[in-house]
């Protein structure tokens, strides 16, 4: 009987009909416990890509932890076990625990210990937490896995990941999968890894985003109102708001409904209950509008997403064009708006340099229609009497004391005059009109 790879029965019953770039690429260098450094965007495939070899890996029959996911965040961890516990529709053996900040910590420590399970996922703090008070042996972990490692960095995260290895003594495998490689994190891999293989996903042409770039002034209307406005140019099959602060998205989503309008809210603010409540009507698409932060929706998996709205521009504008990149996948088309005023212009031009192509847009009757850069709009010029115009350009042999001050009084004469001159035409046309009018009456 020939061997099939619970990998292979798993990718059957999710009706995958192919692997993504970095699951083909990725596969056999796990397979082989290799260290690996992956560069890839969210929504390239990269979760599957770590979690099929692992699958594969796995002993069922060995009640020990034998694999650890670690995230920057809850609703990334969150998303993962929801993703991998459908492995268990074909395994009912598999057991996969969930280790998050904001649960029962009693609770978890007691399962943990009572049942381990074969794969932990969580976040970075509460996975360390647990393992430093004996929640389970580390003596079967054979592969680590740190997912958006460039957050696990900047939020500081960098510290519990050392714990957790420290306290494993036998040869893991570490597998890193990130968007981006800051110079700090790399120089912790460096200690960390043994000679890893480094691979970086490029967009391919048929997962390249096809994205338009739009620039609309907000001038001095407030983000939600503004939101509320594009949502009434535009029906989107699935839009992502993202705002620069937890305090921003609350008020954008309370606006937004107080309007009427179903959507969805995600940011570090919400209870864990809430968070598994949203993070569950993302996956059943029961909501089309998502209102988030960058935090928060890293490396969570949307479907369909049409529209991205960017209220303002991030901090590091990387994230810019990671906010961007959630829509125009998988050669499907894709429109990114950002809400901008004069502050902003430095990080405009910076996006230009470096590649990203903007069309300035503006509301108009329900409709986003071409506009002028707000800072190059034309202003319209004074066109000035040929009279004032020759006094303005006159030449002075010699500048003489307050000679501003005189031309300026020259030029109200002249002004004063030509009110003057055309207050008469026009008293002189009003009385040319009555007498019209009083023939034709005769």
């Amino acid at each position: 009987m020939n061997y099939i790879k619970p990998s292979k029965l798993w990718q059957e019953h999710l009706g995958f009909e192919q692997l993504t770039p970095i699951q083909e690429q990725t596969y056999e260098i796990l397979m082989r416990d290799r260290d690996l450094i992956a560069r890839s965007q969210t929504g390239t495939g990269k979760s599957h890509a770590f979690l099929f070899p692992i699958l594969d890996k796995i002993n069922r029959d060995q009640a020990q932890v034998q694999a650890i996911i670690l995230t920057p965040t809850r609703e990334l961890a969150m998303q993962l076990w929801q993703m991998a516990s459908r492995a268990q529709e074909v395994f009912p053996d598999l057991n996969i625990a969930l280790l998050v900040g904001g649960s029962d910590r009693k609770k978890a420590l007691s399962r943990l210990q009572n049942n381990p399970p074969h794969l932990v996922i969580g976040s970075v703090g509460r996975v360390n937490d647990l393992m430093s008070e004996g929640a389970f042996s580390p003596q079967g972990i054979k592969t680590i896995v740190l997912d958006e490692a460039d957050m696990i960095w900047e939020f500081g995260f960098l510290e519990d990941v050392s714990s957790i290895l420290n306290q494993i003594s036998q040869k893991i495998q570490l597998t890193v999968f990130s968007a981006t490689l800051p110079v700090d994190l790399q120089s912790f891999l460096r200690r960390a890894m043994i000679t890893p293989t480094t691979i970086e996903i490029e967009d391919t042409k048929e997962h390249q985003p096809q994205i338009d770039h739009y620039l609309v002034h907000r001038k001095h209307v407030d983000y939600p109102q503004m939101v509320a406005q594009l949502l009434q140019t535009f029906v989107p099959a699935g839009l992502l708001v993202f705002a620069n602060s937890r305090k921003e998205v609350a008020q954008i989503a309370q606006y937004l409904r107080e309007q009427k309008i179903d959507l969805l809210e995600l940011h570090g603010d919400l209870s864990p209950r809430e968070r598994r409540q949203v993070l569950t009507r993302i996956q059943n698409e029961e909501v089309s509008i998502l209102v988030c932060s960058d935090i928060a929706a890293r490396g969570i998996d949307l479907p369909a997403v049409s529209h991205v709205i960017s209220c303002g521009f991030p901090r590091q504008l990387e994230y810019y064009i990671h906010r961007a990149g959630r829509t125009g996948r998988m050669g499907k088309h894709g429109i990114c708006i950002a809400l901008y005023n004069q502050k902003d212009d430095a990080a405009i031009k910076q996006l230009k340099q470096e590649g990203v192509s903007f069309s300035y847009k503006r509301i108009r009757n329900n409709q986003l229609i071409d506009d002028l850069p707000f800072m190059q709009k034309t202003r319209q010029t004074k066109e000035y009497d040929p009279e004032i115009k020759a006094l303005l350009n006159r030449k002075k042999v010699k500048v003489k004391p307050n000679y501003k001050k005189k031309r300026r009084q020259e030029i109200d004469k002249i002004q004063r005059r030509k009110r003057r001159e055309k207050i008469r035409e026009s008293i002189q046309q009003e009385k040319v009109r009555r007498a019209k009018e009083k023939q034709r009456s005769k």
